[in-house]
This record gives structure tokens, sequence and C-alpha cells, in this order.
């Protein structure tokens, strides 16, 4: 067994060093944790910070000529007569090499992190799939929301507008869904006096409250048939908005009956705005479903188209 061992420092050989004298220059800072040794049984470079832990038992010219006396065998006479042999072990057990890790032991640590690395990347994974189904719904409610606010700037800058004397201007919306209008396109408009419309109403007065849609209609088409002929009638177009020209000022009503898609099916809603008409621009008239008569609303009668 060789007694040096060759010690490099950052890739640079140091030299044959003497085994016995390795851990006391360690100590003394001759050489460094962070420098290897060349072990002859692994054939292998090793941070000399592993030295105590892997190197073998060095000993001495005094301990091997004292552990030569105890490893001999020895002869003697026991109080009993009968010749004993003694055999020293102690410097075997100190000598005895450490022993190697088996192939399944040395890969077990890359095995332990690949599935850790497999783990983080699943993780990972699921992470990013989830944050790109919630950017996919964000992005969802923020085109939802840019076409609200568009048809709302549309809705108000139409209602900012001012029709010329004689002239009645309006728009027609539904409302879809909650927060998001909806123009109401190729729906008729008709203007009446409003003392026609009332002497209409009182003949549907005693009618009772209806409970469906088609008993709601019922009540529509009966106020329709004690109606004279319109003054007036238009309709409105693509963008909802209809316009009615009035000769005379007074007080008129203007009637308007129309259809909307619900999750249940089709609603009709009807609009009778009383309105003055004056020899003055007024402005323009929003026809919804706040104003409208419907089945969830039965309520017969003259609403204000100016609140």
């Amino acid at each position: 067994m060789t007694s040096s061992v060759h010690i490099a420092r950052n890739g640079t050989p140091l030299g044959l060093f003497p085994k016995d004298q390795v851990e006391s220059r360690l100590e003394v800072g001759i050489l460094l944790p962070t420098d290897f040794y060349y072990d002859e049984e692994t054939r292998s470079w090793i941070l000399l910070s592993e030295w105590k832990k892997t190197a073998p038992f060095v000993p001495t010219p005094d301990e091997e000529l004292n552990a030569g006396e105890e490893n001999e065998e020895e002869e003697g006479e026991s109080p009993d007569g009968k010749t004993r042999r003694r055999r020293s072990s102690s410097r075997d057990r100190a000598r005895r090499k450490p022993r190697k890790k088996n192939a399944a032991e040395s890969a077990l640590p890359g095995w332990i992190a690949c599935l850790f690395a497999i783990g983080a990347a699943a993780a990972l994974w699921a992470w990013g799939q989830s944050s790109r189904d919630q950017l996919v719904v964000i992005q969802s409610k923020v085109v939802e929301m840019e076409e609200t606010i568009k048809s709302l700037q549309r809705q108000n800058s139409i209602l900012l507008e001012m029709a010329p004397a004689g002239v009645i201007r309006g728009v027609l919306t539904s409302e879809p869904t909650p927060g998001k209008l909806a123009v109401m396109s190729g729906v008729t408009i008709g203007a009446l006096r409003v003392d026609d419309v009332r002497s209409a109403l009182v003949k549907i007065a005693n009618l009772p409250t209806p409970a469906s849609e088609e008993e709601f209609a019922a009540i529509v088409t009966a106020l329709q048939s004690n109606l004279p002929p319109a003054l007036a009638v238009t309709l409105t177009d693509s963008s909802g908005r209809f316009e009615i020209a009035l000769p005379e000022a007074g007080t008129y009503v203007l009637i308007a009956t129309a259809f909307k898609q619900n999750p249940g099916g089709a609603q009709r809603l009807l609009w009778l705005l009383e309105f003055e008409r004056s020899d003055e621009p007024s402005p323009v008239l929003s026809l919804n479903e706040k104003n409208a008569i419907s089945l969830s609303e039965p309520s017969f009668r003259l609403s204000p188209a100016r609140k």
C-alpha cells in the first residue's frame, strides 16, 4: 500500500504528500479542504474535505511496530497448564476499508432528484394551465365590458342630441343581459294624440291582470283595436333610432311594441310614452325596458317620455 497521495489545487498538481501528514497540513492551512486528492482505489479525484471520511488508516512507524507485535501470535502456559494462543485484532479493525456502495445505492440520489424535478414540472404545468384559463375568462370579461361601454357611449351621444322644432327623435334599446345594451331595429313607432290613447286605455281597464304571455298579448291586441290610425308612423333603423315629424304642437303619445328574446322564450314589450311637442328643439327620447310595459310590469298606463 502506497504511503503517499497526489494532491492538486485548481487543476494544478501540488505533488505527492505523505498520507500521515495530510490531516496535520490541513489543520495548519498548508492544504485546503477545497483541494483534491487522487484516490487510487476509486481512480477518482476527491475533495480533501472528505479525507477523514474516506482516507484509509495510515499508521505511523511506531504504530506499525506495535501493530506487528499485537498481531503476532503469542504462546504461553495458562494456570491450568494448557498452552494458549492470543492474537490482537484492534489494528485490523482500525485498518478496515469503508464498504463500497453498490450501484443501486449510488443511483438513489439521482432518482430522488429526478422524481422531484418531475413533480415540480407537473405542478408548474398545472399552474400554467390554471393561469391560462383565468386569463381567457378575464379577457372575455374585458371584451364584454368594452362592448357595453361602447354601447353606452353611442346611446349617450344620441341622447345628448337635440331634435329640431316639430320633429321627435328617439332610440329604442333592450338589455339582453344585465349591464349590456342592444339596439332594436325594424320596430314600428306610431304617434297619436293623448286623448285617443286614454279613451282606449279606459276600455281595457277592467280586464284581468295577465298571467301569461298569451294573456298579455291579448290585452295588447285589444288596446290596438281601440286606437284610431296613428298620425305619424316610422320604423327604427339599424342603430335603433327613429324620427317622427308632427306639424302641430300639443300632447302626444308614442306607441310601439317589440319582442325581446330571453332564455325562457320571447317577451313582448309595449311602450306608451306621453310627451309635449313644442316649437322649440327637444332632446332625444329613449325607449327602453325601464319605461316599457311587459308581463313582469303589466300596468297599462301612460308613462312620461321625459322624467
